[in-house]
């Protein structure tokens, strides 16, 4: 059986599988806005998917600003985006 964690982002509380991306949990529950691009002041998103791009940081409460790509869910993690949920 797949071990699940608790994790936040934002507001919204998930059980997600131990140990996959953040990114990829992210994609999977429709979250694509993560950071404003300080030229035009939009929404961006993770393009490279392997942290060469640097458009997929996020803050988590114990870290501080990640790539959500390279990091893997644990158990209680916060994560806040530059998001909006639409």
């Amino acid at each position: 059986m797949e071990e699940t964690v608790r994790v936040k982002i934002d507001d919204l509380e998930l059980i997600v599988p131990k140990g996959v991306s953040l990114l990829s949990i992210l994609i999977e529950h429709g979250i694509f806005q993560l950071k404003k691009n300080a030229v035009s002041g939009e929404y961006r998103f993770g393009i490279c998917g392997m942290g060469t791009c640097f458009e997929c940081e996020v803050v988590i409460t114990t870290q501080g600003i990640r790539r959500a790509c390279l990091i893997a869910v644990d158990a209680e993690m916060e994560v806040k985006t530059g998001g909006t949920y639409e």
